[in-house]
């Protein structure tokens, strides 16, 4: 195949992949499929010439077993990306009946409804953690509810809390079996029809059970309504990177594009968290699993065993807490990848009896078992060339390999981009994921040979970040990095004997591509202080500053538990002594910390409980956020061109 010929293949792939990707929307179901179909024939077409042409006639030799390596690798990886693409042709979206039953169930008796009792379970968390998620869930707008406080912690002074503010509180002599071991001994001690569960840093929004509970009346096998995770502070990628208000949290892609197909296909499932359980579902499997420490997905499928079905409302319910640091990260991933191995060991898992086959094939998670094994030879391959000549497969020329590789390459990275343009910026995703897959997979290793016995943790939240990186990680890349360097430098000395021109530029394009991601991934692991100790929230509210002799209008641009930024008419000096008050909240008295063009900077004193627990209600309770709505992709590149290029903090 000549070379202008297969520029002509690729140029034309490029152009209908984009104009696939500009039209293409999640309702538009139809030409998504076209589009998945379209990527998968490209592959399908990639492998058949990979088996064809490029595989040596025998596998005797090293070489051969080399080749043989590569193209199972890539079988494998073809396999993941068609279940994942299949996956997302079906895109659920439950709001508009979510409205219709919000309304019917406004429109019943209050006395109709049925009951809910609130779980929040806990073991270690601070008190102003607890606060908040109490607070926010006595402000739930519904008439029948009861909140409970599970107390694996066994504390006296959240006893008292509770009883302060008015709540349920449950402990139980020992801690068998972590939170699945707390929600079964809360049952039998609560009579709620209906259970929303709710983690110990999570805040509910005051209408989340009206826009659930109407689902479990309308559908008798609905055993568990599960809304998305979102976050009020930003995770430890966006606040290494400096990207807050430029990216999304890493959990965005998850639960904004892959839960939502899932459902599609009757796959999603409970979250432990934010969300609303059956309680018969639940008498009917015996309470939750505890055979292994991701509880909530084997709880799912021996819901589904038995019947019931998970359905997924992808809207923003409630707001929580993410991991502040690297450790308290890694504690978190490597439970969820213990748990998703474990399952594969138990009758109860994927592989057990009584599942579909979508539902066996999406509850596997083999992402878990070859995501980093890939990632890493994919990084080698173009090195090992560099250094020894070695290529992944026999290369009959490069006008091949851009008409049948390149192709498959470009529709998926164009597809990608349709389907995660809210949830993932270029280069940093890909980075902060190779990160992730590294750090998880020692623990999925040794889950592989030692299923059970490990202990459970709890992720650290809400406690002081460390201040220090991932430093193991931090030297790792950088030795990656110059052995990157190394190799691209020593094939540039010695393409001439080793490796065509070509193949060479190939090569090295590949491996400077990898370069680049490393390079973002020191930055990811590399901390920076955190100044700021309560998260603010934008408000654009009206309020009144009371200054000596003068009470004047004020609008608040922020506000957070510890202080405020409010801008109007007035002139007042740092240090100064103020009073705020806001609709709904009633008067704060504070410090005035600077004040500059029209905009002051409040810092509260402290607040009293009654006004305390109002503000954590407007905060958390009332809907807000303060997490980006959309991903500024000229922002990343501008930051990679500062950090990368020009080494610009």
């Amino acid at each position: 195949m000549s070379m202008s010929l297969a520029l002509g293949i690729n140029l034309g792939v490029v152009g209908i992949t984009l104009i696939l990707a500009t039209f293409m929307r999640e309702n538009r179901t139809g030409l998504r499929a076209v589009a998945v179909v379209a990527v998968l024939g490209l592959w399908l077409r990639y492998l058949v010439w990979r088996v064809l042409a490029t595989c040596p006639p025998t596998l005797s030799s090293l070489e051969g077993v080399y080749y043989a390596l590569v193209l199972i690798v890539e079988i494998i990886s073809v396999f993941s990306i068609a279940l994942f693409y299949l996956t997302t042709i079906r895109i659920s979206d439950h709001s508009p009946e979510a409205d219709r039953l919000e309304r019917w169930l406004r429109e019943l008796p209050a006395g109709s409804l049925p009951t809910v009792d609130v779980y929040l379970p806990t073991f270690n968390e601070d008190r102003e953690i607890l606060e908040r998620t109490i607070v926010s869930a006595k402000a739930l707008d519904y008439p029948h509810f009861k909140i409970w406080v599970l107390d694996d912690g066994r504390r006296e002074w959240l006893r008292e809390l509770c009883r302060q503010k008015d709540v349920g509180y449950l402990t139980r002599p020992d801690n068998a079996h972590a939170k699945a071991g707390n929600f079964n001994a809360a049952f039998p001690r609560t009579t709620g029809e209906f259970i929303a569960t709710f983690d110990a840093d999570f805040a509910a929004y005051r209408n989340f059970l009206y826009r659930t509970v109407g689902f479990f009346l309308k559908y008798p096998d609905i055993a568990v309504v599960q809304t998305p995770q979102h976050f009020f502070n930003a995770d430890v990628f966006q606040f290494n990177l400096g990207l807050a208000r430029s990216i999304k949290d890493n959990e965005r892609a998850w639960y904004d594009v892959q839960l939502p197909a899932r459902d599609g296909w009757g796959c999603a499932y409970w979250c432990g968290s934010c969300s609303v359980l059956r309680r018969t579902a639940i008498e009917s499997v015996g309470g939750i699993p505890t055979e292994s420490v991701t509880e909530d997905v084997l709880a799912t499928m021996a819901m589904f065993r038995k019947g019931y079905r998970c359905l997924y409302l992808n809207e923003r319910l409630s707001i929580g807490l993410m991991p502040e640091d690297l450790r308290a990260l890694a504690i978190q991933r490597r439970r969820w990848a213990r748990g998703a191995v474990q399952t594969l060991f138990l009758k109860s898992g994927p592989l057990g009896p009584g599942l579909s086959l979508i539902r066996r094939l999406l509850f596997l998670q083999h992402h878990y078992l070859i995501d980093f094994p890939i990632r890493f030879l994919l990084f080698l391959l173009p090195l090992i060339y560099l250094a020894t000549g070695l290529a992944p497969f026999r290369i009959n020329s490069v006008a091949d390999m851009l008409a049948f590789q390149l192709p498959p390459l470009l529709a998926t990275t164009a597809l990608s981009w349709n389907i995660f343009r809210q949830s993932r910026a270029p280069i940093v995703s890909a980075a902060v994921n190779y990160y992730l897959a590294a750090k998880v997979y020692p623990s999925v290793v040794a889950t592989l040979f030692r299923p059970f016995g490990a202990p459970f943790r709890v992720t650290p939240k809400g406690r002081p970040a460390s201040g220090d990186g991932d430093h193991g990680a931090f030297y790792v890349i950088v030795g990656l990095i110059a052995a990157s360097v190394g190799c691209i430098l020593y094939g540039r000395l010695n393409r001439t004997t080793i490796m065509e021109t070509s193949s060479y530029v190939v090569a090295t394009t590949w491996a400077i591509a990898n370069l680049l991601l490393l390079c973002v991934m020191l930055l990811c692991v590399r901390p920076r202080p955190r100044l700021r100790g309560q998260e603010r929230f934008p408000m654009q509210v009206s309020g009144r500053i009371h200054l000596p002799g003068a009470e004047l209008p004020c609008e608040v641009v922020d506000l957070s538990l510890t202080g405020a930024r409010i801008t109007g008419d007035f002139a007042v000096a740092a240090g100064s002594r103020v009073d705020l008050t806001l609709d709904d909240v009633g008067t704060i008295a504070a410090r005035v910390v600077r004040y500059s063009d029209r905009t002051a900077s409040l810092a509260f004193n402290s607040l009293e409980p009654q006004v305390r627990d109002r503000v954590i209600t407007t905060l958390y309770a009332s809907g807000r956020s303060n997490a980006p709505s959309v991903v500024d992709r000229i922002e990343v590149l501008h930051f990679l061109i500062r950090r990368l290029l020009f080494g610009e903090a």
